[in-house]
């Protein structure tokens, strides 16, 4: 199970691990808030909650 998706090759296993670094760097780091703000709104700063999903969906370096 995944909590997103996003659509590539199947089986296409090094590519799927290249994105999911990617991804995982994005979300730890802090640029993954103007993502945020972007889409849901610059009115409102990222929750605790949000922040701690980031973090847990992200893979080690």
């Amino acid at each position: 199970y995944e909590p997103y998706g996003l659509m590539m090759r199947r089986g296409d296993n090094a590519f799927q691990a290249q994105v999911n670094r990617a991804l995982s760097a994005l979300y730890r780091s802090s640029a993954i808030v103007p993502i945020y703000e972007r889409w849901f709104g610059s009115y409102t700063s990222v929750p605790p909650l949000v922040n701690a999903l980031y973090l847990l969906h992200s893979w080690p370096e």
